[in-house]
Protein backbone atom coordinates (compact mmCIF):
# COMPACT_ATOMS: atom_id res chain seq x y z
CA UNK A 1 0.00 0.00 0.00
CA UNK A 2 2.80 2.18 1.03
CA UNK A 3 4.87 1.90 -2.68
CA UNK A 4 1.24 2.29 -3.78
CA UNK A 5 0.78 5.52 -2.25
CA UNK A 6 4.47 6.73 -3.14
CA UNK A 7 4.07 6.06 -7.19
CA UNK A 8 0.74 7.56 -7.51
CA UNK A 9 2.01 10.42 -5.95
CA UNK A 10 5.23 10.97 -8.05
CA UNK A 11 2.80 10.01 -10.78
CA UNK A 12 0.69 13.46 -9.89
CA UNK A 13 3.72 15.04 -9.40
CA UNK A 14 5.67 14.21 -12.75
CA UNK A 15 2.40 15.07 -14.52
CA UNK A 16 1.60 18.46 -13.11
CA UNK A 17 5.44 19.61 -14.14
CA UNK A 18 5.09 18.67 -17.90
CA UNK A 19 1.56 20.66 -17.81
CA UNK A 20 2.08 23.08 -20.51
CA UNK A 21 1.76 27.09 -19.30
CA UNK A 22 -0.38 29.50 -21.13
CA UNK A 23 1.39 32.53 -21.64
CA UNK A 24 0.47 35.23 -19.37
CA UNK A 25 0.37 38.05 -22.11
CA UNK A 26 -1.30 38.96 -24.56
CA UNK A 27 -3.67 36.51 -27.11
CA UNK A 28 -5.35 36.94 -30.12
CA UNK A 29 -8.72 35.66 -29.98
CA UNK A 30 -10.56 34.17 -33.00
CA UNK A 31 -13.30 31.77 -34.15
CA UNK A 32 -12.53 28.46 -35.16
CA UNK A 33 -12.89 29.00 -39.11
CA UNK A 34 -13.72 24.81 -39.82
CA UNK A 35 -14.02 26.09 -43.76
CA UNK A 36 -10.18 26.80 -43.66
CA UNK A 37 -9.46 23.47 -42.44
CA UNK A 38 -8.71 21.50 -45.89
CA UNK A 39 -7.00 25.35 -47.53
CA UNK A 40 -3.19 25.66 -48.20
CA UNK A 41 -1.40 27.14 -45.46
CA UNK A 42 1.44 29.44 -45.80
CA UNK A 43 3.59 31.03 -42.92
CA UNK A 44 6.24 33.39 -42.45
CA UNK A 45 8.11 34.12 -39.42
CA UNK A 46 10.62 36.65 -39.05
CA UNK A 47 12.03 38.96 -35.98
CA UNK A 48 9.40 40.68 -34.82
CA UNK A 49 6.84 39.34 -37.62
CA UNK A 50 4.34 36.40 -37.88
CA UNK A 51 2.41 35.78 -40.52
CA UNK A 52 -0.29 32.59 -41.71
CA UNK A 53 -2.55 33.09 -45.17
CA UNK A 54 -4.81 30.20 -46.03
CA UNK A 55 -5.57 29.73 -49.73
CA UNK A 56 -8.44 28.27 -50.89
CA UNK A 57 -7.39 25.00 -52.91
CA UNK A 58 -7.18 26.01 -57.00
CA UNK A 59 -8.10 29.18 -55.97
CA UNK A 60 -4.92 30.56 -54.71
CA UNK A 61 -5.09 34.49 -54.68
CA UNK A 62 -8.20 34.63 -55.15
CA UNK A 63 -10.08 33.40 -51.95
CA UNK A 64 -7.17 34.17 -49.07
CA UNK A 65 -7.05 34.87 -45.19
CA UNK A 66 -4.29 36.00 -43.42
CA UNK A 67 -3.87 37.35 -39.59
CA UNK A 68 -0.31 38.69 -39.53
CA UNK A 69 0.84 39.89 -36.02
CA UNK A 70 3.41 42.41 -35.17
CA UNK A 71 5.42 42.01 -31.88
CA UNK A 72 6.22 44.51 -29.80
CA UNK A 73 5.02 47.39 -32.34
CA UNK A 74 1.76 50.18 -32.09
CA UNK A 75 1.07 52.23 -35.10
CA UNK A 76 -1.23 54.49 -36.00
CA UNK A 77 -4.13 52.63 -37.21
CA UNK A 78 -5.38 55.38 -39.55
CA UNK A 79 -2.24 55.67 -40.98
CA UNK A 80 -1.84 52.25 -41.90
CA UNK A 81 -5.41 52.08 -43.14
CA UNK A 82 -4.26 54.78 -45.75
CA UNK A 83 -1.06 52.80 -46.41
CA UNK A 84 -3.58 49.42 -47.14
CA UNK A 85 -6.21 51.46 -48.90
CA UNK A 86 -3.59 53.12 -51.63
CA UNK A 87 -3.40 50.32 -54.14
CA UNK A 88 -6.57 49.80 -54.24
CA UNK A 89 -6.93 53.70 -54.83
CA UNK A 90 -4.46 53.92 -57.52
CA UNK A 91 -5.55 50.76 -59.69
CA UNK A 92 -9.48 50.40 -59.47
CA UNK A 93 -11.88 52.56 -61.91
CA UNK A 94 -13.63 53.29 -58.30
CA UNK A 95 -12.66 52.67 -54.93
CA UNK A 96 -14.93 52.13 -51.98
CA UNK A 97 -13.29 51.96 -48.66
CA UNK A 98 -16.18 51.87 -45.84
CA UNK A 99 -15.78 52.18 -41.85
CA UNK A 100 -17.50 49.41 -40.19
CA UNK A 101 -18.47 49.38 -36.33
CA UNK A 102 -16.68 46.03 -34.35
CA UNK A 103 -18.54 45.57 -31.29
CA UNK A 104 -15.93 44.85 -29.63
CA UNK A 105 -13.08 48.27 -30.45
CA UNK A 106 -12.30 49.72 -27.26
CA UNK A 107 -11.46 53.64 -28.30
CA UNK A 108 -8.73 53.41 -31.04
CA UNK A 109 -7.18 50.22 -29.95
CA UNK A 110 -9.84 48.75 -33.28
CA UNK A 111 -9.91 49.33 -36.96
CA UNK A 112 -12.04 47.82 -38.82
CA UNK A 113 -13.23 48.57 -42.65
CA UNK A 114 -14.29 46.75 -46.02
CA UNK A 115 -13.12 47.75 -49.08
CA UNK A 116 -14.26 47.29 -52.67
CA UNK A 117 -12.99 47.69 -56.37
CA UNK A 118 -14.74 48.22 -58.93
CA UNK A 119 -13.37 48.33 -62.67
CA UNK A 120 -16.24 47.93 -65.69
CA UNK A 121 -19.09 48.12 -63.21
CA UNK A 122 -17.97 45.09 -61.82
CA UNK A 123 -16.80 44.01 -58.40
CA UNK A 124 -12.87 43.05 -59.02
CA UNK A 125 -12.32 42.40 -55.32
CA UNK A 126 -13.72 42.73 -52.35
CA UNK A 127 -11.50 42.54 -48.86
CA UNK A 128 -12.37 42.70 -44.97
CA UNK A 129 -10.00 44.24 -42.84
CA UNK A 130 -9.50 44.06 -38.80
CA UNK A 131 -6.52 46.25 -37.05
CA UNK A 132 -6.54 45.53 -33.34
CA UNK A 133 -3.66 47.23 -31.73
CA UNK A 134 -2.58 45.66 -28.20
CA UNK A 135 -0.27 46.55 -25.80
CA UNK A 136 2.21 44.21 -26.89
CA UNK A 137 1.83 44.08 -30.39
CA UNK A 138 -0.19 45.17 -33.46
CA UNK A 139 -2.67 42.28 -35.43
CA UNK A 140 -3.95 42.91 -38.99
CA UNK A 141 -6.78 40.49 -40.04
CA UNK A 142 -7.65 40.45 -43.84
CA UNK A 143 -9.94 38.45 -46.09
CA UNK A 144 -9.82 38.95 -49.61
CA UNK A 145 -11.95 38.05 -52.75
CA UNK A 146 -9.99 39.08 -55.81
CA UNK A 147 -14.21 38.64 -57.51
CA UNK A 148 -17.51 39.61 -56.33
CA UNK A 149 -18.82 37.26 -53.08
CA UNK A 150 -22.45 36.31 -52.23
CA UNK A 151 -23.86 38.44 -49.69
CA UNK A 152 -24.38 35.27 -47.20
CA UNK A 153 -20.87 34.40 -47.44
CA UNK A 154 -19.51 37.64 -46.59
CA UNK A 155 -21.85 38.64 -43.79
CA UNK A 156 -20.69 34.86 -42.62
CA UNK A 157 -16.72 36.01 -42.24
CA UNK A 158 -17.86 39.29 -41.40
CA UNK A 159 -19.57 37.75 -38.02
CA UNK A 160 -16.76 36.33 -37.45
CA UNK A 161 -14.33 39.41 -37.60
CA UNK A 162 -16.63 40.78 -35.12
CA UNK A 163 -16.25 37.85 -32.53
CA UNK A 164 -12.30 38.21 -32.91
CA UNK A 165 -10.66 40.37 -30.00
CA UNK A 166 -7.32 40.46 -28.29
CA UNK A 167 -7.51 40.04 -24.63
CA UNK A 168 -4.57 39.65 -21.81
CA UNK A 169 -4.20 37.37 -19.09
CA UNK A 170 -2.17 40.08 -17.01
CA UNK A 171 -5.04 42.71 -17.31
CA UNK A 172 -7.24 41.31 -14.27
CA UNK A 173 -9.88 43.78 -14.91
CA UNK A 174 -10.97 42.02 -18.36
CA UNK A 175 -11.70 38.67 -18.73
CA UNK A 176 -10.30 36.06 -21.27
CA UNK A 177 -11.82 32.97 -22.32
CA UNK A 178 -12.20 30.33 -19.87
CA UNK A 179 -10.18 27.71 -22.55
CA UNK A 180 -6.71 29.76 -22.77
CA UNK A 181 -6.44 29.37 -18.49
Amino acid sequence: MRLFFIAFFNLCILGCASQTSVYQGEHLVMPFIEEIKGWQLFQQEERGYRSNMWQKPGKRWVDTYAVSIYYGQSPDLNVKRAEMDAPGQRHCQKFESITLEHPKAIADEVLYWQTQCIQDDKVTAKVLHLMISGKESYYQIQKVWKMDVETEKFDTWRERFEQTFVCDMKDTSKSCPYNLN
